[in-house]
């Protein structure tokens, strides 16, 4: 599982969806425009666990 930060001004444009139920929502982004959210990511990305 990871963390990070993305601008605000990138996300505005997407809304939240339930992935899961409501303790799991995520921005729906297209996968078409993964470059651009990739440019959106500010600071590190942080691995805050893992799942074997």
């Amino acid at each position: 599982m990871t963390r990070f930060a993305v601008r605000r001004s990138y996300l505005a444009r997407y809304s939240v969806e339930d992935a899961g139920g409501r303790e799991h929502q995520e921005y729906s982004t297209p996968a078409e425009e993964l470059r651009a959210f990739n440019d959106n990511i500010i600071g590190v990305i942080e691995v805050i666990a893992e799942f074997r």
